[in-house]
């Protein structure tokens, strides 16, 4: 069916998803300006998924591709930064913040944690092995 054509790939599959999601909460809104507009979109994404598959342009697609995937990257990064930060901020570490006094290792980034009210200490990267200053 597809001898000749791109065919699907993940920004595809992407797209109907998004699609289908747009199309389930469409379902839910009442009708007015928003939901037609919700519905207008819906089916554009369709059409141009349907249009991707049967196009005969592989460089074109490919390079869209391309510049799906390094968005994808940068979202799940994104992500995973926002997961790291809110790791942080557990409760047992709001406990400890009245003890202890957090840092950052300059070099490899790695949490450490000394005592609070020592004055200026020298702080040891347990990962690393890094040396450096700070105010406790």
């Amino acid at each position: 069916m597809f001898n000749g054509r791109y065919g699907v790939d993940k920004f595809n599959k992407t797209m109907v998803f998004l699609a289908l999601g747009i199309s389930i909460v469409n379902i839910f809104l009442p009708y007015g300006t928003f939901k037609t507009l919700l519905s207008v979109v819906s089916t554009a994404l369709i059409v141009y998924t349907v249009f991707r598959m049967f196009s005969r342009d592989f460089i074109k697609r490919g390079k869209e591709l391309q510049k799906y995937m390094e968005v994808e990257t940068a979202f799940k990064q994104w992500t995973w930064r926002i997961k790291a930060n809110l790791k942080k901020l557990s409760i047992e570490s709001i406990k400890e913040r009245r003890k202890y006094k957090y840092y950052s290792c300059p070099r490899c980034l790695q949490r450490l944690r000394v005592p609070k009210g020592k004055g200026k200490i020298r702080i040891t990267c347990s990962k690393c092995g890094n040396k450096f200053e700070a105010k406790s």
